[in-house]
């Protein structure tokens, strides 16, 4: 299997979150490239600010169990109880890698001679 059959056979993760307020369980995904970059380019429409951003990321990883979006936009999640929003925006950046400690933590473990994230 050649590397681009290998990347796109990359599992896409589902994740099953139990929440105490509901009763049954919200699913949240890893985003494909295409849905990061859309979800970077709505941050920066926000001018880079934390204002928005979890909802943002939480209508563009939940889920139902097999991975389909249940939020069009960002606007659907607009009144979500906070204490959910920020539950769910949490797991979200854990799986899909956008915790400042897993940042640290690939650019810690570059080598010396590399050049930054994304430069070949």
């Amino acid at each position: 299997m050649g590397l681009k059959e290998q990347l796109l056979a990359v599992e896409k993760t589902v994740v099953r979150v139990y929440m105490p307020e509901l009763k049954e369980p919200v699913y949240v995904r890893v985003m494909t490239g295409t849905e990061y970059e859309a979800y970077q380019g709505q941050l920066e429409a926000l001018g880079n600010t934390i204002s928005g951003a979890r909802a943002c990321l939480v209508a563009m990883t939940v889920c139902d169990e097999t991975g389909k979006r249940i939020f069009a936009e960002a606007n659907d999640t607009a009144q979500i109880n906070s204490v959910c929003l920020e539950r769910l925006a949490m797991v979200s950046m854990k799986i899909n890698g956008l915790t400042k400690s897993q940042r640290e933590n690939y650019e810690k473990n570059l080598p010396p001679d590399a050049p930054g994230p994304g430069i070949a």
